[in-house]
């Protein structure tokens, strides 16, 4: 995906040149979990658990956060560069699970053409998730034959929730109060808990002191609306759609996103889908996977490297 600003966006925004590079983005934070959630659904029988295994507690969430996922997608109205809408028909299926499918194999081919792999010969067994086309070029079909295929699903970070962890050992102090420097702050894995509470309590791994901690910090308490207004100021991704009532002032026109096929740290969907944001704006958005880059910046150079960039629209 590569989306070229004009110089007339470019007096639009008041500058000529101001940029953003990002490597494996941590943002949209607080929806994290939930795509997170999504990414991973169906590989904890595969081995994509966090630590030994999972509660049924630990399912049930994912589960339920997976489908919030789905909703809070499709809520964002992204389109392609070509203005086509990018929708979730379901868990596995749609526009944007294709077009995630194809930033996947974009990577691949990037790969095959540089010399950096053979598929044929790295991934002789895989029939289920990825085909040769007439034209030489790779493609993925299937999210979990992917993960698993490649080894990824052994390498999974995160717990359910993992971002805004139960225990507050993650993300927790991005965000804080006066009293408390780490807090819940996912307002949408706590609607997800009090919606499904009376379910999720009679599983095994609930944790009642935790989830209604979680519960009131994120979404019920005194002070849920001033963390929840936090986490809309560091969401890029939303303040570029225009929303929870905030615009952009002066955005980076360039945009560049560099994010592993192996990092086990965050959804794809992240990255991607602020670069989607910034090229709704008419920003330039360059966004490639990187193939088996884990979480990080060693980009190498199968898709540009950073430098490039910098002289290509420097130029």
């Amino acid at each position: 995906m590569h989306n070229k600003a004009s110089r007339s966006d470019e007096r639009k925004f008041g500058r000529f040149k101001y940029a953003a590079q990002r490597y494996c983005p941590i943002a949209d934070i607080e929806n994290a979990d939930i795509a997170y959630a999504w990414w991973w659904l169906d590989l904890a029988d595969a081995g994509g658990t966090y630590g030994d295994s999972f509660t049924a507690f630990d399912r049930r969430l994912q589960e339920l956060e997976a489908d919030a996922f789905v909703e809070y997608l499709n809520g964002l109205n992204l389109k392609d560069a070509d203005g086509n809408a990018l929708t979730l028909d379901g868990l596995r299926a749609g526009t944007y699970y294709d077009a995630i499918l194809q930033n996947v194999s974009d990577a691949l081919n990037a790969a095959v053409a540089t010399g950096d792999i053979d598929p044929a010969t790295a991934y002789p067994d895989s029939a289920a998730w990825l085909v040769q086309n007439d034209d030489g070029t790779w493609s993925v079909t299937d999210m979990a034959g992917f993960m698993i295929g490649t080894g990824l699903v052994n390498e999974r970070n995160k717990a359910i929730p993992g971002f805004d962890a139960l225990d507050k050992s993650a993300e927790n102090n991005a965000f804080g109060t006066p009293a408390d420097e780490a807090v819940h702050f996912s307002r949408s894995v706590a609607e997800i808990l009090s919606a499904n509470y009376e379910e999720l309590s009679a599983l095994d791994g609930f944790n009642a002191e935790q989830v209604d901690a979680y519960i009131s910090e994120a979404l019920t308490g005194d002070g849920a609306d001033a963390i929840s207004r936090q986490a809309d100021l560091l969401n890029a991704t939303e303040i570029m759609l225009g929303n929870n009532g905030l615009t952009p002032v002066n955005p980076a026109l360039y945009w560049r996103d560099r994010s592993g096929t192996a990092d086990q740290h965050t959804s794809f969907s992240v990255g991607y889908n602020i670069c989607l944001a910034a090229q709704s704006l008419g920003l330039d958005a360059d966004y490639h996977l990187v193939w088996d880059m884990p979480h990080g910046s060693n980009e190498g150079t199968s898709t540009g490297t950073f430098i490039e960039w910098i002289h290509e629209i420097c130029a």
